[in-house]
C-alpha cells in the first residue's frame, strides 16, 4: 500500500470521528426542541388540568359548646275588649250567685303585659280585707275556663286596685231613694247610676239588685237586665238557708208596685232562666 493511500484512509477516519461526536452534541438539543414542540402543541391544542388539591386534614367535631344566644323576652299578644268584658261577666256571675261574695266588688278589668307575663287587672272594692284571696281564686277560676281550654297564656289576676271600703247602709239607701225618684220620672239612665252606685255603697242589700234590673227592663236593655237577673236566679235556686228564702220573699213584696209590661217582662225573663239553670 502506497503512502498516499494510507493518509487518504487515515484522513478519512479521522473525517468520521469528528462526525459522529458533532451529531452527539447535537442530539440533546434537537430532542429538547423536539419535546418543546410537543409540549406547545399539547398546550394549544388540550389544556393541561390543574394539579390536584393538597389533601385536606380531616375536620374533628369540635367539643367546645356554643353560648346559646340571648333571644329577647317574647310579648304575649293582649287579648281585646271584647275578652275583657266577656271575663268581666262571667266573674260577676260567679261573684253575684254566692251571698258570702256580696262584699266583692269587681267594676272592670282589663289585660296587661308585664314583660313576657300576661295580667288581668281587677278594678273594684273589697268590704273586708279577707276577701282578696277568694276574689283571687274566682278570678283564677275564670281564666282557666277562658283560655286554657284553647292553650293560650292563662292571665294572672293582679288584685292590688282592689281597695278595702267599709258599706255605708244610710248613705246607700238615700241614693237609692233618688234614684227610684228618677225611675218613677222615667228617666232610666239616671236611675240606671244612682241605684248602681247604691249598691256599691252597700252591696248586701238584694232588693237593690233586683231594682236595677226592673230599670234596665224598662229602658228596653234586656241583654243587660239578664245578665243582671242570671246571678241573682242562680242564687235563688242554690239558697240552702231559711234566710235565704226569706230575703227573696222580701224582695218579692217591694216590687209589688212594678206592674204591667215591665212586670210581666220581668217574670218571662226569670221563666227563661230557671229553665236554662235547671239540671238537664
Amino acid at each position: 500500500m502506497s503512502i498516499a493511500r494510507c493518509g487518504l484512509m487515515v484522513t478519512g477516519l479521522l473525517i468520521a470521528i469528528l462526525s459522529g461526536l458533532l451529531v452527539a452534541q447535537e442530539s440533546p438539543g434537537a430532542k429538547g426542541k423536539a419535546t418543546e414542540k410537543k409540549a406547545e402543541s399539547k398546550s394549544s391544542d388540550d389544556p393541561v388540568p390543574p394539579p390536584p388539591p393538597p389533601p385536606s386534614a380531616s375536620k374533628k367535631p369540635s367539643t367546645t359548646k356554643a353560648a346559646p344566644s340571648k333571644s329577647q323576652p317574647a310579648t304575649v299578644a293582649l287579648p281585646n275588649a271584647a275578652s275583657a268584658h266577656a271575663a268581666l261577666v262571667k266573674i260577676q256571675t260567679a261573684l253575684g250567685q254566692n251571698p258570702e261574695w256580696d262584699g266583692i266588688q269587681m267594676t272592670s278589668v282589663r289585660f296587661e303585659n308585664d314583660q313576657d307575663q300576661l295580667l288581668l287587672v281587677v278594678d273594684g272594692r273589697l268590704s273586708e280585707g279577707r276577701l282578696r284571696s277568694k276574689a283571687g281564686k274566682v278570678c283564677e277560676s275564670v281564666m282557666q275556663e277562658m283560655f286554657a281550654s284553647a292553650n293560650g297564656v292563662l292571665p294572672v289576676p293582679k288584685l292590688d286596685q282592689l281597695m278595702v271600703i267599709r258599706p255605708a247602709p244610710r248613705e246607700a239607701a238615700t241614693i237609692f231613694d233618688e234614684g227610684l225618684q228618677h225611675y218613677r220620672k222615667g228617666n232610666h239612665e239616671a236611675a240606671s247610676q244612682e241605684i248602681t252606685r247604691a249598691i256599691v255603697e252597700n252591696p248586701f242589700n238584694l232588693g237593690y239588685k233586683y231594682w236595677l234590673v226592673v230599670v234596665e227592663v224598662a229602658a228596653g236593655h234586656d241583654d243587660q237586665a239578664r245578665r243582671l237577673l242570671r246571678p241573682l236566679i242562680l242564687r235563688r235556686t242554690q239558697a240552702t238557708s231559711t234566710k235565704q228564702t226569706d230575703e227573696y220573699t222580701e224582695v218579692q213584696r217591694r216590687l209589688e208596685s212594678v206592674q204591667g209590661a215591665i212586670r210581666q217582662k220581668m217574670n218571662r225573663l226569670e221563666e227563661e232562666l230557671l229553665r236554662e239553670s235547671a239540671p238537664k
